[in-house]
């Protein structure tokens, strides 16, 4: 019952939660755009969280786990211009995999996932990323009134993910391992049900798509950098 129950949250957020289109970029380098809207996905399984709250009634999390002003996040500086190095950088990458050569490591900074948040108008200025290490971070701060369609008036959901980033047996892996909210930990059963979920199942369901995955040989989080490196499909 709880995996039905789960499952048909999750559509039903899914069908009222619609990213925009990337911006129109030659076919073979769209997949980047792609990568990190499925990086921003974080924001969908907080969307899930907000139908089990309004659902369920579960008003001791709001109680909780959320406060009744948003939490101020960092302003992106000079996001189009780092949107547009960021794509030039991609596109060498691609275009060195696509000759069948093994390019320099892709290089990605939190400034470089946040000129991406910048970019989409819907989760600008509520989504804020740092990499600390080896750890991915995402702060958010997202208004429940606008998640639940006008309930929970004047409550805010504010918060940091811990995100999981990686690349095994060729697919892309990306899953949130914690959130905490209003500084408290989730509740329990909300993140069984989002630790399951990898963010980059559309990307590795993708034909085109996962051609390009399959020519990462490593994706590595360290230094509080995103290395991503390269290599032959005939190796």
């Amino acid at each position: 019952p709880w995996h039905s129950l789960t499952r048909s949250l999750y559509m039903a957020t899914m069908e009222t939660t619609k990213l925009p289109a990337p911006p129109k970029l030659k076919k073979s380098y769209r997949w980047v755009l792609y990568t990190f809207l499925g990086l921003v996905g974080l924001t969908i399984c907080v969307l899930v969280i907000g139908g089990l709250v309004i659902r369920h009634a579960v008003k001791s999390f709001v109680q909780n786990h959320t406060q009744t002003q948003p939490m101020a996040l960092p302003k992106i500086e000079d996001g189009p211009e780092k949107m547009e190095q960021l794509t030039g950088k991609f596109m060498a990458f691609k275009a060195a995999l696509d000759a069948d050569t093994i390019p320099e490591p892709w290089i990605l900074t939190a400034d470089d996932l946040n000129a991406v948040v910048d970019s989409i108008p819907p989760i600008k200025d509520k989504l804020f990323f740092s990499i600390d290490g080896s750890q991915v971070n995402a702060k958010f701060s997202l208004s429940l009134e606008q998640l639940t369609k006008g309930k929970f008036k004047g409550r805010y959901l504010n918060g940091v993910a811990h995100l999981k980033v990686g690349v095994a047996n060729q697919f892309l892996n990306i899953s949130i391992d914690a959130i905490e909210a209003n500084a408290k930990p989730l509740p329990g059963y909300l993140m069984r049900i989002i630790r399951q979920k990898n963010l980059a199942d559309a990307l590795n369901n993708n034909v085109n798509q996962a051609q390009t995955i399959q020519q990462i040989d490593t994706l590595e989080v360290k230094d509080d950098q995103i290395v991503i490196k390269g290599r032959s499909l005939f190796q």
